[in-house]
């Protein structure tokens, strides 16, 4: 898939980090849960947001305590992006084991 992309772009740049970064998403999502990169697109792609406001906040003291009572946007994101993570691969997981026991059963 990727060379064909490549052919689309014959005698133009490619953005080779990107190109590579999808081709690894795709290894690992067809590896880990047996699906296909664009079913663990949104994955890697909420991975990747919540890394940057990692990125962002690393340096910023908090005060302990704090967020319990008032959270920062960025703290209401990255909460956010985890549990729709979570529960992201967990669909994932729960398929493939349904297509496990098909296979087993079948």
């Amino acid at each position: 898939m990727m060379l064909r992309s490549w052919k689309r772009h014959q005698g133009k740049e490619i953005e080779e980090f990107e190109e590579f970064r999808l081709l690894t998403s795709d290894i690992i999502s067809r590896t880990a849960f047996g699906s296909s990169y664009l079913e663990g697109k949104n994955i890697f792609d909420m991975t990747k947001k919540y890394s940057d406001i990692i990125r962002r906040n690393v340096f910023k003291i908090r005060l302990p305590g704090i967020s319990e009572i008032w959270k920062t946007s960025d703290e209401i994101e990255s909460d956010k992006l985890l549990s729709l993570m979570r529960d992201s691969v967990m669909k994932m997981v729960e398929e493939k084991r349904r297509k496990s026991e098909t296979w087993r059963h079948g």
